[in-house]
C-alpha cells in the first residue's frame, strides 16, 4: 500500500491537517509521517491514500486520531525546572504551613 502513495495524495493529507487544525508537519521526517499515516490507512481498512483522505474529510473522529498518531503529546510542565523550583521553594512550603495549622496535616497529591 505504501507503494501507491503519490506525493500529491500525501501532500493533500498534510495540507488538510494544516487547514483544519493549523498543524504544519513540513518539518517532520516524511518517512515517519508516511509510516504513521500508512498504519491509519491499514487500520481503517482503506486500500489507497486517496480513499483514506476522502474518509478523513468526512470523519472528525479519524482526524483527531490521526493527529494523535502524528504528534508527540509532551507536557513542557514536566521539563521546566522553574516549575519545580517554584514548587520546592514556594508552593510546597506554603502548603505544609497551611496544613500544619489544621487538625489533619495530611497532604494528598
Amino acid at each position: 500500500m505504501m507503494n501507491d502513495l503519490q506525493p500529491t495524495e500525501f501532500d493533500f493529507i498534510l495540507e488538510y491537517l494544516r487547514e483544519k487544525r493549523e498543524l504544519d508537519f513540513l518539518g517532520n521526517r516524511s518517512s515517519m509521517l508516511e509510516r504513521r499515516i500508512g498504519r491509519r490507512l491499514i487500520i481503517t481498512g482503506f486500500n489507497t491514500y486517496r480513499d483514506y483522505f476522502e474518509y478523513l474529510q468526512k470523519n472528525d473522529g479519524e482526524l483527531t486520531t490521526l493527529i494523535d498518531v502524528l504528534t508527540i503529546n509532551v507536557s513542557r510542565f514536566f521539563r521546566d525546572t522553574l516549575v519545580f523550583d517554584t514548587f520546592d521553594k514556594i508552593i510546597i512550603p506554603e502548603l505544609i504551613r497551611e496544613k500544619m495549622k489544621q487538625t489533619d496535616p495530611t497532604i494528598r497529591i
